[in-house]
């Protein structure tokens, strides 16, 4: 094997220009692959950073339709905690959206409000973790008793990057969300938290209420609103353990039934995520694309392969003729392929490392949200162990078929050097033509998805949403954490909105519960009387002041716009498609209608056109509007504004008056179109990636049908010179070299249509409507690539044409 090893290695550097090319394109497709494998192994597969974390798992819910269900109500969980057996102890958390303010021992002014995520968690959080404070303590259950004063632990990154790393720290105050916590630990370096968006600080369930204040109460079993992470007994298995759990689950799906309420339990193993099935298909879309591209690679290599063959013929017949066994010639070319592939692995893992930093980089800063990510995309043993597995696959892919017929054992016709490999036609190889079709088929799948997710894209970005998404910017402030009465909330958005009508490239504005485009909608069944009785149909409904409509851009369809007495009547605007559905081809003006459990009817007033609300890849809802009246929560309000100059202009003069009206708040200012790009996101991530391993594959096709074009004309040199010898011009010899090449194409082309056509439907949602189908797509691709194949076999095909009969008749 040594001997082996070392021949193959210089028979490769003897060869530099193919080694080069074979390392380059095998490089490629096995560096798609570890990035894919590499992001699903630190998401899906890697342990949490944690102490012994293999007996660390994650618990889940299961409905009665066997759809696991992420959270837990915190009574379910105790009962989890307090009779279930197989686990050293059980843990809830919840990260939550916070403001930290001033610390006790700040000097001088206080600094402005910060975004941190704090994790609510269990007394046990820590022991199922099994780690301890750095300074100071962890949570304890005394924390967590009703009346209990607030207490913070503060993670390392955290206690440097806000209190300049005083030993100190313990036992002042820091203001979280308006209320004061004691600092009573500091978390250890090496601990981020049991989710990708590391921790700034950890409190007690018992601060629930003051962490999440727009959520149900932490004690309503209904209100599922909890991670549950547990340690494993010692011997225990997770089977064992999930025994035991369920009969706790099914117990109290028995004792305390619920609407689409867990019914049993299932655990996992503690990663940061497991893979949902919805989300399989698309997992299955991108490892089957990365595949493709490597067996693209592969085929492109196994055809220099064969290429090669022909330079080593008398080689390989004066081995055999000298007592080499076939076998042993194969395990030598394998030795060479495998060789390749190794080299080409170390090099995929250089760079599908130096791609991931670039990628992480871009993703950070792209992110919709202010929290640090701290995801470990280093490769570990399992990244290893599956590139060079890749890499040894891949030199049996490429390696085998060639080696197989290189040592083929037809000595006379080797030695003989009559046009033919071992008694095969080097100029007519099927297999090499074989390859070359596949290699066409596969790039036209990858240019076919390339190219739909590219229209939806622009499908995307022309999407008619039904508002002017442009100059408008939107706050976000949360009047809730700091503790804010209904009245005060009501006074806070009047100043504000007031002073911010005098800001100049401030045209309009207004107040709505809900921002379009930002999630978190809210539902209610709309009813409405019939001839047939009375019918209903579920709504998106938000409460908006009169000038909402004029502020996105949301024409009026029929009625009035809402007016400032409406602020104390039972009336309501709704969508064309609500109207259509109620009262198709009548008018809907003046018609009753009530929403969900209010007792008072409400009158249509007006009618304006559908606009999108949620995912925008979804058909418009169905919408109601009600006028923000007195009765109102204002703590639920945003401010939306209209602008006549660039928004960036005035988002600082908004920001400035928040902090007047209250230096606690944290108050952000973000254009609406970024929404809408935040959207646009994974179509455009998905069109990218789909470009760029299109056009690496086109790149590999293209040398892979010229090469295979170019070999024939080598070799048929004596047959070519013999033709145009016998009346044969230029001409019939360019008919000739390019209908052998027009032949590959077209069944190339023919097979990759019907792959494309079945793959193409799974890319779903990231079409924005466009048919997998579409003919426009299809057609560009293979105008495109048919072009492109043919540029590739006209090349060798004029080399041919220009062919001397004498000198090719000499050639040997």
């Amino acid at each position: 094997m040594i001997r082996d090893l070392r021949y193959a290695i210089r028979a490769l550097a003897r060869r530099p220009s193919f080694s080069f090319a074979a390392i380059t394109m095998l490089a490629i497709g096995i560096t798609a692959n570890t990035i894919v494998f590499t992001l699903i192994d630190s998401l899906v597969l890697r342990p949490m950073p944690v102490r012994d974390a293999a007996r660390v798992v994650r618990v889940y819910a299961v409905d009665a339709t066997g759809r696991r269900q992420n959270l837990v109500s915190y009574p379910d969980f105790v009962d989890y905690r307090d009779q279930s057996r197989g686990f050293d102890a059980l843990a809830a958390y919840i990260p939550a959206d916070a403001t930290s303010g001033r610390w006790s021992r700040d000097a001088g002014s206080s600094p402005a409000p910060r975004a941190i995520l704090a994790y609510v968690a269990s007394p046990e959080y820590f022991p199922v973790v099994g780690l301890r404070a750095a300074i100071g303590r962890v949570l304890h259950k005394a924390d967590d008793r009703p009346g209990a004063p607030p207490v913070a632990v503060i993670s390392d990154g955290f206690w440097r990057s806000r209190f300049d790393a005083d030993p100190a720290v313990i036992g002042s105050e820091l203001v979280i969300n308006g209320r004061a916590f004691a600092i009573v630990g500091v978390g250890p370096a090496e601990f981020l938290g049991t989710e990708p968006l590391v921790a700034d600080v950890w409190v007690p369930i018992s601060a629930y209420g003051i962490l999440v204040p727009s959520e149900p109460h932490v004690d309503d079993r209904a209100a599922a609103s909890l991670l549950v992470v547990g340690r494993l007994a010692a011997g225990a298995s997770r089977g064992s353990a999930r025994a035991a759990l369920r009969v706790v689950a099914r117990r109290l799906a028995i004792e305390f039934p619920r609407p689409s309420g867990p019914v049993d339990v299932t655990i996992e193993a503690g990663t940061f995520f497991t893979i949902d099935p919805g989300a399989r298909p698309l997992i299955a879309i991108l490892v089957g694309t990365v595949g493709l591209v490597l067996l693209i690679a592969c085929a492109n290599v196994a055809n220099l392969t064969l290429a090669r063959a022909a330079s080593r013929q008398r080689e390989m017949a004066i081995r055999i003729a000298i007592g080499a066994g076939r076998w042993r010639l194969v395990r030598q070319l394998l030795t060479e392929a495998l060789v390749l592939a190794v080299i080409a692995g170390g090099a995929a893992l250089l760079l599908s490392g130096w791609i991931l930093r670039v990628l992480y980089a871009i993703g950070v800063s792209l992110a919709p949200f202010p929290w640090t990510v701290a995801l470990s995309l280093s490769p570990d043993i399992r990244v290893f162990v599956y590139t060079f597995g890749l890499a040894l696959v891949t030199a049996v892919l490429f390696g085998l078929l060639p080696s197989l017929q290189i040592s083929s054992p037809r000595i006379s016709s080797a030695l003989q050097q009559d046009g033919t490999a071992f008694g095969i036609r080097l100029g007519r190889s099927r297999v090499r033509q074989v390859l070359v079709i596949a290699q066409l088929a596969g790039c036209l799948v990858l240019l076919v998805d390339a190219g739909l997710l590219t229209r939806g894209l622009r499908t995307a970005r022309a999407l008619d949403l039904g508002f002017r998404a442009d100059h408008v910017v939107y706050s976000e402030y949360d009047l809730r954490q700091l503790g804010y009465s209904k009245s005060r909330a009501e006074a806070f958005n009047g100043s504000l909105a007031e002073r911010a009508s005098h800001v100049p490239g401030i045209a309009s504005l207004a107040l709505t519960s809900h921002v379009p485009l930002h999630g978190g909608v809210r539902r209610t069944p709309v009813t409405f009387d019939t001839a047939n009785g009375r019918e209903s149909a579920w709504s998106i409904y938000s409460m908006v002041t009169s000038t909402y409509f004029e502020t996105l851009g949301i024409p009026l369809i029929e009625g009035r716009d809402f007016a400032a007495e409406d602020a104390a009547a039972p009336v309501v605007i709704i969508s064309e498609g609500l109207a259509r559905r109620f009262w198709p081809g009548e008018k809907a003006v003046g018609r009753i209608i009530s929403l969900g459990a209010r007792a008072q009817p409400l009158t249509v007033v007006g009618v304006v056109r559908d606009a999108a609300n949620g995912a925008i890849w979804r058909e418009k809802e169905l919408s109601v509007y009600l006028p923000v009246q007195s009765s109102s929560d204002a703590r639920d309000l945003q401010l939306i504004a209209r602008t006549t100059v660039d928004p960036s202009l005035v988002m600082p003069a908004l920001r400035g008056i928040a902090v007047d009206l209250d230096p606690d708040l944290r108050f952000t200012v973000t254009p609406l179109e970024r929404l809408l790009q935040f959207w646009i996101l994974p179509s455009r991530a998905a069109a990218g990636g789909a470009a760029a391993l299109g056009l690496v594959a086109l790149v590999l096709a293209a040398l892979g049908i010229y090469a295979v074009i170019a070999f024939a004309v080598t070799h048929r040199t004596r047959e070519l010179g013999i033709r145009m010898a016998l009346g044969a011009d230029a001409r019939d010899v360019l008919r000739l070299v390019l209908g052998e090449g027009g032949r590959l194409i077209v069944i190339g082309l023919l097979i990759g249509t019907a792959a494309a056509g079945a793959s193409a439907p799974l890319l779903g949602q990231l079409l924005f409507g466009i048919s997998a189908f579409d003919p426009v797509t299809y057609g560009l691709v293979l105008m495109f690539l048919a072009a492109v194949a043919l540029s590739a076999s006209y090349i060798p095909a004029r080399r041919a044409a220009a062919l001397e009969p004498v000198a090719a008749l000499r050639a040997e």
